[in-house]
């Protein structure tokens, strides 16, 4: 229960090497291309497969709870306090992510000139190699 599909192996062993491949990064093993301010362009297709990816990842998690609210609308038989609560409930779902968003190139900016950035590579980095070696453990 709980499966959207099923992922053959090797498709796994490629997830598995996603997470490898960014910790080696962060330890400075490997340099990768970097992509310049020509090559990204926003747009608003870009933001839509952006949310839409997102929601693929978060779906499964908050299915659970969206549902448990929708119940519960569905008990009080008010559409006004319905709506109240699904709004209530889409901006408490949708604010950290606007924070974490608005302040993500903020944080990033201070860790790197604070003595801890390189520390913190190296931790990052080193968790992102044990979690790909558990998922090809896993497969």
């Amino acid at each position: 229960m709980g499966r959207v599909a099923v992922v053959s192996p090797p498709v796994q062993y490629a997830i598995a090497l996603v997470p490898i491949l960014m910790g080696v990064y962060k330890l400075g093993w490997i340099q990768l291309p970097r992509m310049t301010k020509s090559v990204f362009r926003p747009s608003l297709g870009g933001a839509f497969g952006t949310g839409l990816l997102l929601a693929l990842v978060i779906g499964p998690c908050s299915t659970p709870v969206f549902a448990s609210v929708l119940t519960f609308v569905a008990y009080q038989q008010s559409l006004v306090y319905g709506g109240l609560l699904l709004f209530v409930y889409g901006i408490g779902s949708g604010l950290p992510l606007l924070l974490l968003g608005s302040t993500a190139g903020v944080l990033v900016k201070r860790l790197d000139c604070s003595r801890y950035g390189n520390w913190t590579d190296q931790i990052v980095g080193g968790v992102l190699i044990l979690l790909g070696f558990y998922l090809l453990w896993r497969v």
